[in-house]
């Protein structure tokens, strides 16, 4: 399954993500970060214009639950500078 969040205007710090979440980001390849998580395996890709994509997952309530912690973690290591209502 993959899931597209739009991140509602949310500032995205490319320096932050690349350094808090060991993600790559090369511009000249492609124009989002690229994170991927361990537990459970997913794969982010995270855009300047605040647009996140999340795949990997194989359920509905499994994705759910970890876009949800990801963008927590966003949150907490500020990576992103606004929160979702």
């Amino acid at each position: 399954m993959v899931a597209s969040v739009d991140l509602a205007g949310a500032t995205v710090s490319i320096e932050q993500i690349t350094s808090e979440f060991d993600a790559v980001y090369e511009p000249e390849k492609f124009p989002a970060a690229v994170c991927k998580t361990v537990e459970p395996k997913a794969t982010f890709l995270v855009f300047l214009a605040g647009k996140m994509v999340c795949s990997g997952i194989a359920d509905e309530e499994t994705l759910k639950l970890t876009v949800k912690k990801f963008y927590e973690d966003l949150v907490e290591k500020r990576v992103i500078e606004k929160s979702l209502s």
